[in-house]
């Protein structure tokens, strides 16, 4: 089986199932979008991914088109986007950058 192919049927599976941990669910998050990751550069190709985790947006995309009230706000590099300012003008609260093991974390918090 073709490494694309084996990835959709993966993230087909990853969709479709349940589980009954969060830690389990968190894990296969991150392992998804490692793959989708990989996958990418591995074959030069680009994916469309909806993510509602800043913090993975930063972490796994090239480009974070940032959206508010169904509008594109924003649009550019996780180091772009990931600005205190910008992603007050974007969430409309104070979020802390980080940097960890070189990516920009946003921390928020009531």
């Amino acid at each position: 089986m073709g490494t694309a192919k084996k990835a959709a049927t993966w993230i087909h599976w990853f969709r479709t199932g349940r589980s009954r941990y969060a830690s389990t669910q968190a894990k296969g998050s991150v392992e998804m979008m490692r793959r989708l990751r990989r996958l990418a550069d591995e074959l030069g190709k680009t994916i469309v991914l909806v993510v509602h985790d800043i913090n993975f947006a930063s972490c796994y995309s090239d480009t974070i088109p940032a959206m508010k009230d169904g509008r594109l706000v924003h649009q550019g590099t996780p180091e772009e986007i990931m600005q205190a300012a910008m992603l007050y003008d974007v969430y409309d609260i104070d979020i802390r950058i980080e940097e960890i093991d070189g990516n920009r974390i946003g921390v928020y918090f009531a």
